[in-house]
């Protein structure tokens, strides 16, 4: 997901670390990896507030959400799957809480493009100055269209590209 500020400045969201949780608010790393690896997938190698993990070739991301939510049984934390990949929340965590680690932000000046589901609760901060990317999951899709943001023709970094041009377009 992108949270463009001026069409020039993009934070990637989420982004605090994990510094503020206490151990038994999240699945230990090395334990997410060695499960992830054992059924053929990639754990994203990045620091974010959650952790993310792409299923194997053959392997939705809907099915590995589900084996995870088995492995891992009674987690307090949201796991959530979108088109491609699986995040594993810590409890009472989300996309909007993280964003709010940016207070500097003035949101009225700011707009998001987003592909899955799991955007909607950083998404619900910017009212109508919202996208989904042409690839987003179709409840997201809804969730924008609904609130009077825009579902873009373009899939991926091109669909940020297109926002970009709808919500800031270049002075002639």
């Amino acid at each position: 997901a992108w949270f463009i500020l001026d069409a020039n400045q993009e934070i990637i969201v989420p982004s605090p670390l994990l510094e503020d949780l206490k151990s038994g608010d999240r699945i230990p790393l090395q334990d997410f990896e060695r499960f992830v690896k054992g059924v053929g997938g990639v754990v994203y190698p990045g620091k974010s507030v959650c952790l993310t993990a792409y299923p194997p070739r053959g392997m939705y991301p809907t099915q590995l959400r589900d084996r995870i939510r088995e492995e891992w049984r009674g987690y307090p934390g949201n796991i959530t799957a979108s088109d491609i990949a699986v995040d594993v929340w810590p409890p009472s965590f989300d996309k909007g809480l993280a964003l709010g680690r940016f207070p500097e932000l003035d949101l009225e000046r700011c707009f998001g493009v987003a592909d899955s589901e799991a955007d909607i609760s950083w998404l619900k901060l910017l009212g109508p100055r919202i996208a989904a990317v042409a690839n987003a999951d179709e409840k997201l899709k809804r969730y924008v269209e609904e609130r009077g943001g825009k579902v873009l023709s373009k899939p991926f970094i091109l669909g940020a590209c297109e926002a970009i041009e709808f919500f800031a377009p270049a002075n002639p």
